[in-house]
């Protein structure tokens, strides 16, 4: 037992403290002895914590890792390749994709030169006319152009694995930065091409028409694979 003044320990059956004197009729509590204050009960939900916590970070190292992957997968090369065929005439230069202006022209290929996208799809363009025939005077009547006519003559060939698109909204011509679109599509037979898809290993030859300024001569062309985030091959004339 020990002394509720003091605290000294003594043996039971004691009346007074033997070191302050204090009456022990009444039995003195034991002392209660508490944990430190600066130890914490873990909480049931802290293993749930610490689970969350170890999958999240196992997304930010998986992402972060892809991303490492992926640079070093591309090599940090352009988005097309070089294009050589042997139908298209001095298709060996490099090709380059760009924006359609002025200041990009020295890299793009121009008449008879060719690129290929990273996919594997192949265009060049073969030949410009400034005054085309017209195959169907339904879809391009004369009288209907505000400007002049012109049309430039394109060999695409579907290298790649996926289907793309020939249509209106897959070329385009430029004087300076200004953009057209073009009136009409036409196959190198006459075939009217409102929308053609062309499968993984095809090739086409068409002619687009296009409506331009009278005395203005087009700068430069593009073909899209898709209507929608195609890849681009660009030329400068």
């Amino acid at each position: 037992m020990f002394c509720s003044k003091c605290g000294a320990q003594l043996q039971g059956g004691v009346a007074f403290c033997s070191q302050c004197g204090n009456s022990l009729s009444v039995e003195s509590p034991q002392p209660t002895v508490s944990a430190p204050a600066d130890i914490v009960q873990p909480k049931k939900s802290s293993k749930i914590s610490t689970i969350l916590t170890y999958v999240a970070a196992g997304f930010v190292v998986l992402i972060f890792g892809s991303a490492i992957i992926g640079m070093m997968s591309d090599g940090g090369e352009d988005s097309s390749d070089q294009f050589s065929s042997s139908s298209a005439p001095n298709s060996s230069i490099e090709s380059v994709t760009g924006s359609g202006n002025e200041a990009d022209s020295a890299n793009l290929p121009g008449l008879g030169e060719g690129a290929r996208t990273k996919s594997g799809v192949e265009a060049y363009a073969v030949s410009f006319d400034i005054a085309p025939y017209i195959p169907n005077v339904f879809v391009v009547d004369e009288k209907d152009v505000k400007g002049q006519l012109v049309s430039i003559r394109f060999d695409v060939v579907n290298g790649s694995n996926e289907e793309i698109s020939i249509s209106t909204g897959s070329f385009y011509s430029y004087i300076g930065s200004a953009e057209y679109e073009p009136i009409a599509v036409f196959s190198d037979d006459g075939e009217w091409y409102l929308y053609e898809p062309l499968g993984a290993g095809l090739g086409v030859t068409v002619d687009v028409y296009f409506d331009i300024p009278a005395g203005k001569s087009i700068s430069g062309a593009k073909y899209q694979t898709s209507l929608f985030l195609g890849e681009e091959i660009e030329f400068a004339f």
